[in-house]
């Protein structure tokens, strides 16, 4: 046993160390297969980084960079959390105590936001002061200019001083010797948009961000001329504009990390930055997020909130913007993901600066969607309040969260409404709440065919509005109300008006004059600015009498109105008169109506109704941003960015075809141009006033702006047009941008228009509408950018009388029926041109070539630029074998105005078949035929079939020929149908097409 047991402990050692072997092997094989995949993670990491590097240096940021960041900053503040949840509950616990109230303590709103915006941007002249380099008359001049500029732009009732002037004074501090970067930042911005110009700014904006980081001036500047920069990227190559806003983003967080020591100032920082976010495109928001998490410096809250605003964003993006029931299982996961993860952003954004507003408002939208921290959309938006008590989405948000949609009542809405206006605190928007809340019941809550007069609680709460307001006015003034900049007395009217209570916005309109937001109230056509005055006059009396008189006068003014009763009008006008009590402002009806019957005997007499350009334009309605008379001249009509798109001028009284109407129209420098400007008919009640989709016609002048040569030179080039419903008729180019006369002649199925010497004809596809009236204006693309320039354009010379000539005859009517109408026309108006270019068509078809030829070298000799004219003194030339002389005008005609078809077939038949085989070419022949049938499309009109016919012949492409020339035969007119079977027999025999080689005394078979 003592032999055995020594040898069985060496057996088991040896067991023991082989396994401990095997084991180690075995571990040691773990450490290199997790350090393998340790490795591989690191690679693909870098392999991905490098990946979303190259996306970002393309132009775009890869959401999963963001989310990466997103993750590796909230990390960055592990007890965000925590501190979060316990202010959660410090808050729920003294909402306890005032739950059926609104609590405005501490009472920050938006008039103190503003103020200290105002003086976070006169640092910038603050630091003008201490470090610059200009003296004496510069010195004075530059801080007189970032005064008034800082006040314009640093304000939100931004309307002290127009760009031009603001232009003016920061040149005159240059003109002085400044060369301070700070002013020539700020002046480049102004000149850009006073003139439109961007060569001369921009090459002021490069210098000042090279010589800014050498001055001291705050970050803040620098940033400026960088985001400037940004606006003339639209022309640079993609390389520059990356360039530009990769300096930009970069300017904008080195700036915030320089704000972060200063805590006073986030809020005004936030309002910069988030002012730049929502004006800027995706693209560029991406970046810049981007940037602020992958910051260490940067403030903070202003990251973290605009994380949130992203994520909130994204999460609906991936939900998309159906019903419920339509969302994918995989949409609501990433809308759930992306919730949570704004929601991350937010609270840390609220734990770090809870006395801010802008985190929890966004969390009211979260909480509406059933996520977030479980607290309510009103206990956010109490939150909200704390930070500042009047923040208008924030109770956009909190009113909309009431609605049937999600879980709320028409009651709950408007109850907050009235605890809004019981603060009586109408130096802010709190009580106008009220109106929002009767708004969002109208527009989400009624059903179809539904009106507030539905809901007399609606009523109520603005009846209690009313007298709560005039209360105020009582005890304060006029001027101390929150509406004294026009921003709810314009909605105040409305909804009265949509609750029947219409007597009570007289005193609205009259306390307030001018100063209302017309865009709202001349919405779908309205003629707001009358209604003002006629709402003005009923409120003291005879409301029904006022009403029934401006029935009588603005009824439509058909062609069998005499004029009948308009004494007793005029009787019914001059006894409500002496009534009334005397106008003060600009609503005065009477002036108005006395100014409507004039209009009324004069066309009714058949005679020109003019604009009179003086004062307030009485008996018309301007629909402009701004407008200008110009007294015994015209009217200039302005357009701001987001105001009026479609500014125009309309006469009051509402004379129906048959019209003539006349305007001169003159687009004024500088840009934006209009796209559009000329002559509309259309209805009230729409939308649009000149919408060429919806009505009748836009019978206009593009406007287009080009850009050539280098250095660029910028001009006009507009073309004139007639278009209506969805189509649209006859390009012809203009010279220049203006002035250009319009002159139309207007029946109910047809249309003439003459735009300086071009003009058309045309039958109007449907009539035009019965109960329609005159528009005079233009249209605006949908402006892009976020400054205030205005556009311009001129009307002078506007006038329309009674048309009492006939629509043209058919153009298949009897000859003697069209001889006979346009002999009247010119025996009523010899300078008529549209009867003098008809009357040579007329000679053409009488096969009087040689007279016909005369009258268009006449024509052409007064009037060069008449389209038309060329076109036929070619055919004339054709038919009189002049056919080298032919071509020459043809051609003419077609560089002039391309899309003419009758000079591209009357060309191709000389190509085809002219007697000097010098002038013929098949190849020309074939283009211009097959040109002429596609300005047509689906329409082959005969002579431009046969004239491809005669092409193929010339060709050697027979038949091909007679299949064409048959075609053409089977539409081809009566009086022709000889001279194309003659050629059909020709193509068959295997002769091509040939012209005669003498004049026709009349139109003949060929040779």
């Amino acid at each position: 046993m003592s032999a055995a047991g020594p040898k069985g402990n060496v057996r088991l050692a040896i067991l023991g160390a082989l396994l401990l072997s095997l084991l180690s092997g075995y571990l040691l094989q773990l450490r290199l297969a997790a350090a393998a995949r340790q490795q591989e993670q690191a690679e693909r990491q870098v392999r991905l980084l490098k990946t979303e590097q190259q996306e970002v240096r393309g132009g775009h940021v890869p959401d999963s960079l963001l989310d990466r960041l997103s993750q590796t900053r909230r990390d960055a503040f592990p007890d965000a959390e925590d501190q979060a949840r316990e202010l959660r509950g410090e808050r729920l616990a003294a909402d306890a105590k005032d739950e059926d109230r609104l609590v405005l303590e501490p009472a920050v709103t938006d008039a103190v936001v503003s103020a200290e915006y105002l003086q976070f941007r006169f640092r910038e002249r603050d630091a003008y002061r201490r470090l610059t380099k200009d003296v004496g008359p510069a010195r004075e001049a530059g801080e007189a200019f970032l005064t008034a500029y800082i006040s314009q732009y640093g304000a939100r009732n931004n309307n002290r001083i127009n760009n031009d002037e603001l232009r003016l004074l920061g040149e005159k501090a240059i003109e002085a010797g400044s060369r301070d970067p700070l002013v020539r930042t700020h002046l480049a911005n102004v000149q850009a948009l006073s003139t439109g110009e961007t060569e001369g700014p921009r090459s002021m904006l490069e210098e000042a961000v090279r010589e800014l980081p050498l001055t001291g001036y705050p970050r803040i500047v620098k940033s400026y001329a960088l985001v400037y920069l940004l606006d003339f990227d639209a022309r640079e190559d993609w390389a520059t504009q990356e360039k530009r806003l990769e300096a930009a983003v970069t300017g904008l967080v080195e700036w915030l990390a320089e704000e972060k020591s200063h805590p006073k100032w986030t809020r005004s920082a936030y309002e910069r930055t988030y002012r730049l976010w929502r004006a800027w495109t995706t693209r560029y928001r991406d970046r810049l997020l981007a940037a602020l998490l992958e910051s260490e410096t940067a403030d903070p809250y202003v990251t973290h909130t605009l994380a949130g605003e992203y994520y909130v964003d994204r999460a609906w993006t991936s939900r998309g913007g159906g019903w419920a029931v339509e969302v994918l299982p995989e949409q609501w996961e990433g809308f759930a993901k992306y919730l949570e993860i704004a929601t991350g952003h937010l609270q840390l954004a609220w734990s770090l600066r809870p006395d801010l507003p802008y985190a929890p408002e966004r969390m009211i939208p979260i909480a509406m969607a059933g996520h977030g921290t479980g607290n309510s959309e009103r206990f956010w938006f109490r939150r909200t309040l704390e930070g500042q008590c009047d923040l208008y989405k924030a109770y956009n948000s909190y009113l909309y969260s009431l609605t049937s949609r999600w879980g709320g009542s028409t009651n709950r809405i408007l109850a907050v409404g009235r605890m809004c206006l019981e603060t009586d605190r109408f130096d802010t928007l709190i009580p106008y709440q009220a109106l929002e809340a009767v708004e969002k019941v109208r527009d989400l809550e009624l059903d179809k065919g539904e009106t507030l007069t539905s809901v007399p609680s609606a009523a109520e709460l603005l009846k209690d509005f009313l007298v709560r307001r005039r209360a105020y006015i009582d005890r304060n003034r006029l001027g101390d109300l929150y509406e004294a900049n026009g921003a709810y007395r314009s909605r105040m009217i409305q909804l009265l008006e949509a609750c029947g209570l219409v007597v009570e916005t007289g005193p609205i309109y009259r306390d307030a004059g001018a100063d209302l937001n017309w865009t709202e109230l001349r919405k779908g056509g309205r003629p707001g600015r009358y209604f003002a005055a006629r709402r003005v006059a009923e409120s003291d009396g005879n409301s029904s009498l006022i009403a029934a008189l401006d029935e009588r006068l603005r009824r439509p003014i058909g062609p069998e109105a005499r004029g009948t009763g308009l004494d007793q009008i005029e009787a019914e006008w001059k006894l409500l008169r002496g009534q009334a009590a005397p106008a003060v402002g600009p609503h005065d009806f009477f002036r108005h109506t006395e100014v409507m019957i004039g209009q009324l005997r004069t066309f009714l007499k058949g005679e020109w109704v003019g604009l009179d350009p003086q004062g307030d334009l009485w008996g018309w309605e301007p629909y402009a941003d701004r407008w200008d008379v110009e007294n015994g001249v015209g009217v200039t009509l302005h357009r701001r960015h987001g105001g009026e798109r479609q500014p125009c001028l309309r006469p009051l009284i509402n004379p129906q075809p048959p019209l003539e109407v006349e305007v001169l129209v003159e687009v004024l420098d500088p840009a934006p141009y209009p796209e559009e400007i000329g002559i509309g008919w259309t209805r009230e009640n729409r939308t649009d006033l000149m919408d060429r989709e919806r009505e009748f016609p836009l019978a206009a002048i593009e406007v287009e702006e080009q850009v050539e040569g280098n250095p660029p030179n910028r001009f006009r080039l507009a073309t004139a047009r007639v278009a209506f419903a969805t189509r649209a008729f006859s390009r012809v180019p203009l010279r220049g941008a203006g002035p250009h006369r319009l002159k139309v002649k207007l029946w109910p199925g047809n249309v003439e228009y003459q735009a300086d010497d071009a003009w058309f004809s045309h039958d109007l596809p449907q009539p035009v509408a019965p109960d329609g009236f005159l528009a005079f204006g233009a249209t605006w693309p949908p402006a892009e950018g976020h400054d205030g320039r205005l556009g311009s354009f001129r009307l002078s010379g506007v006038r329309y009388r009674r048309l009492t000539v006939g629509p043209p005859p058919v153009y298949n009517a009897p000859r003697e029926e069209r001889i006979r109408y346009w002999a009247e026309r010119r025996e009523r108006d010899p300078d008529d041109l549209v009867a003098r270019v008809s009357s040579v068509r007329l000679r053409l078809e009488l096969h009087e070539y040689a007279e016909a030829l005369a009258d268009a070298e006449a024509l052409l000799r007064e009037r060069p630029a008449v389209n038309q004219v060329r076109v036929l003194k070619g055919m004339a030339l054709r038919y009189l074998a002049r056919y080298p002389e032919a071509v020459r005008e043809l051609q003419a005609a077609l560089e002039e105005w391309q899309d003419t078809p009758d000079a591209c077939w009357v060309l191709a038949e000389i190509f085809a078949g002219a007697p000097d085989p010098a002038v013929r070419s098949a190849e020309k022949s074939r283009a211009l035929a097959e040109s002429s049938l596609n300005m047509y499309r689906t329409l082959r009109p005969y002579q431009m079939v046969a004239a491809l016919a005669a092409a193929h012949a010339e060709s050697g492409e027979f038949p091909k020929a007679v299949e064409l020339q048959e075609e053409a035969l089977r539409t081809t007119d009566a009086t022709e149908r000889e001279i194309y079977e003659e050629r059909l027999e020709r193509y068959r025999q295997g002769k091509p097409f040939r012209l005669p080689t003498e004049p026709e005394s009349k139109r003949k078979g060929t040779d």
